[in-house]
């Protein structure tokens, strides 16, 4: 028996491959000596062929062969194919990989699957649309919450469809509402609070200068799926937080952070975190990062830069 399983959503062909696994255990490997798991790299196509034609142990009927990684290496494309068809009766090979589907289209042992009557194939893509909500509402009920129609919205317009990112939030949110359901001031107080904790590590590499790190956290944050809009946004937020200080305390210079918070109507932990900063810059490049800010956000709405080079470009000018 053959099984293969790819697509660019790992999440969801883990736990088809998770799925599969615990049904195999449960039918025919009680004494879990009859599952083996070979990962291509640490382990090579001899091996897995090794593996493929052995026994089941203790004499049961059927073994189960995990191999992860291998359907994309067309360097082994024929020694995978004869692989595939030296399959045994009592072996069930379940090839697993985070292959997109026209990336697999290219290779040729894919057609040699899809061609096998005994193969059984699994492809998972990104979702998207009312599937990726459905997703966000299935998980959160899963949690013993409901979620609010609106909160769905920002949740995914933040996160994206990376769906191992939007269980970690959703874990996240369902421990921290108080309520039933999560609305949507819950997943603001929550995104806005992850993002803007890394905002001020950019923020700290600024004042000490460090415009590589500090371009490389951005980098970073927006692999990750943080909205390169969004990030600017909270940047410029900072930047903004920042002249205030500045300015009160070329007023006040000997006004405690309390003070600040109090009449600038700051966040305690925000005033705190953020008058080091201020301190850090002086009044000239306030004033040009403030300019900074009103050329680029137009350039933005024109459609001039996009929010990615504007991230760096405003990260590029607080480091001089």
């Amino acid at each position: 028996m053959l099984i293969a399983i790819y697509g660019a959503d790992t999440y969801r062909s883990r736990e088809k491959l998770r799925a599969l696994t615990d049904a195999f255990r449960e039918k025919h490997d009680n004494e879990r000596v009859n599952l083996t798991r070979l990962v291509y790299g640490g382990s090579r196509v001899d091996e897995l062929r090794n593996a493929v034609l052995s026994q089941p142990f203790l004499g049961a009927a059927k073994r189960m062969i995990v191999a992860e990684n291998f359907l994309a290496r067309k360097a082994d494309g024929e020694a995978l194919q004869e692989v595939v068809r030296a399959v045994p009766e009592s072996t069930v090979l379940v090839f697993w990989d985070e292959i997109d589907e026209a990336a697999a289209a290219k290779i040729p042992l894919f057609g040699e699957l899809k061609k096998n009557k005994k193969c059984t194939i699994f492809v998972f893509s990104p979702l998207a649309g009312p599937s990726l909500t459905r997703f966000v509402k299935d998980e959160t009920g899963r949690l013993g919450k409901t979620i609010a129609n609106r909160a769905v919205e920002y949740l995914i317009a933040n996160v994206g469809p990376d769906l191992w990112r939007l269980k970690n939030e959703l874990d996240k949110l369902a421990a921290f509402s108080s309520g039933e359901e999560i609305t949507l001031q819950d997943a603001e107080l929550l995104l806005a609070g992850a993002v803007e904790e890394n905002v001020f590590a950019i923020l700290n590499a600024l004042a000490d200068r460090d415009s590589v790190k500090a371009s490389r956290l951005a980098r970073e944050q927006m692999l990750s799926g943080v909205e390169a809009t969004y990030l600017l946004a909270m940047l410029l937020r900072q930047i903004r937080i920042i002249v205030q200080i500045r300015s009160y305390l070329s007023q006040t210079p000997r006004a405690g952070r309390d003070e600040i918070a109090r009449v600038l109507k700051l966040h305690p932990f925000v005033a705190q975190r953020t008058v080091p900063h201020a301190q850090s810059f002086n009044p000239a490049q306030l004033l040009r990062l403030m300019r900074l800010v009103f050329v680029l956000e137009r350039q933005i709405k024109t459609g001039k830069i996009s929010a990615e080079l504007a991230v760096l470009r405003v990260i590029a000018e607080t480091a001089i």
